[in-house]
């Protein structure tokens, strides 16, 4: 026999949900309130702030002369909301006919407090200043000229970067005027805008741990210009309700899965994921604390997911596993989307000035006249003309 549990008798303590009684439910869970601040308070010390780092080609450029790499920039974003860009370790590089690679030490590029302006989801950071080169900490460098050229007088740097939640470009142009060299860095490509999108609100059904509760939520699939897709669940948390009809909710953060191939079926759209995210804060201003990012700075969260999509239903499956938690999430949202014909009603030629009610076309536009071989909505009913 299926046991069923109301969600008032949940309670998450110790990476666990627990079916207590309502006398001890008090007492666990203040102490499990402790434990999971106290935890993630820990790693908020540890890391300061949430960062995010972009691993991606970087084409380095001196005296006219290219070459590539790859390389790890972080973006970090303070309390007050300014940024820090950080690259870290900075070499050129040149490979050698026997195929081995000559690094050239130049040092830590760390351009601190930038402002940054946020477009259409793009933050745009600006640097033209001066700028002390620091020391890197790769032990296979020997010696690190950025310092010592820096300790003569700070090094000309001009850098633009536009930035994501998932993508890095930026440019670096450094003026080495004591060496006579002039280093030009290109990273990454442009960051993708996104658009408004598409609003689907529904139930969302939770399972900790095997144990399930259920929420209302709203997640936006946007398609940009170059016809990839980006999902976004905001704000996401766990809830439980109390005895006394109060919720008890337990910030996650923001579930953001940009640049997803699309195939599209009989007018439904499918798209999925699977690989390390990384979560980042939510703007609810009722939640005091997100775990997501804190976790997400330790590693990357392994996340899969498949959304199934028409214009007007979404159904989807996520699947969190919060190993530093020991923590599984499994998350299903909305229904299955209908097909694009499937169920229609068919009409022909004779009787299409014959219908009656407002009718609209795929995209929610009025529309005064019906075109043969096109889909319409009319009455709230999808309708075929042959």
């Amino acid at each position: 026999m299926e046991k069923t549990f109301s969600p008032s008798k949940m309670l998450f303590l110790d990476n666990y949900f627990l079916i207590l009684q309502p006398e001890t439910r008090k007492y666990y869970k203040y102490h499990f309130m402790k434990n999971i601040f106290s935890l993630i308070s820990m790693l908020l010390c540890v890391l300061s702030v949430c960062a995010n780092d972009y691993t991606d080609k970087l084409t380095v450029t001196v005296n006219g002369v290219s070459m590539e790499q790859q390389a790890t920039i972080t973006i970090t974003q303070g309390e007050d909301g300014k940024y820090t860009f950080s690259l870290k370790n900075f070499c050129l590089e040149s490979a050698e006919d026997d195929g081995t690679v000559t690094r050239l030490g130049v040092g830590n590029i760390v351009l601190a407090d930038r402002e940054g302006t946020t477009v259409d989801g793009v933050t745009t950071i600006t640097y033209n200043d001066g700028l002390v080169i620091t020391e890197g900490d790769d032990p296979n460098i020997e010696m690190w000229m950025g310092p010592a050229i820096s300790a003569v007088a700070p090094v000309p740097v001009e850098m633009v970067a536009r930035f994501n939640e998932t993508q890095l470009y930026c440019e670096i142009h450094i003026n080495l005027e004591i060496l006579d060299q002039v280093i030009d860095v290109v990273f990454g490509n442009e960051p993708t805008a996104s658009t408004n999108g598409t609003e689907y609100t529904d139930k969302l059904t939770v399972t900790v741990n095997g144990v399930s509760m259920e929420q209302q939520a709203t997640i936006t699939i946007a398609q940009g210009e170059d016809g990839k897709y980006t999902f976004s669940l905001k704000n996401f948390c766990l809830e439980s309700a109390e005895d006394d009809g109060t919720v008890t909710r337990l910030g996650v953060g923001n579930i953001v899965l940009a640049d997803r191939e699309g195939t599209t079926v009989d007018g439904v759209t499918t798209i999925t994921y699977n690989d390390g995210l990384v979560i980042t804060e939510g703007d609810d201003p009722n939640i005091e604390m997100w775990m997501g990012p804190a976790i997400s700075a330790v590693a990357p969260v392994p996340v899969e997911m498949v959304a199934r999509f028409n214009e007007t239903q979404l159904y989807c499956e996520i699947h969190i596993n919060l190993e530093i938690l020991e923590q599984v999430i499994d998350v299903v949202f909305g229904n299955e989307p209908t097909t694009g014909i499937n169920g229609l009603s068919a009409t022909g030629t004779k009787n299409m000035k014959r219908l009656d009610g407002t009718a609209y076309d795929m995209q929610g536009r009025k529309v005064g006249s019906l075109r043969r071989h096109s889909l319409y909505i009319v009455d709230g009913k999808k309708i075929w003309i042959k």
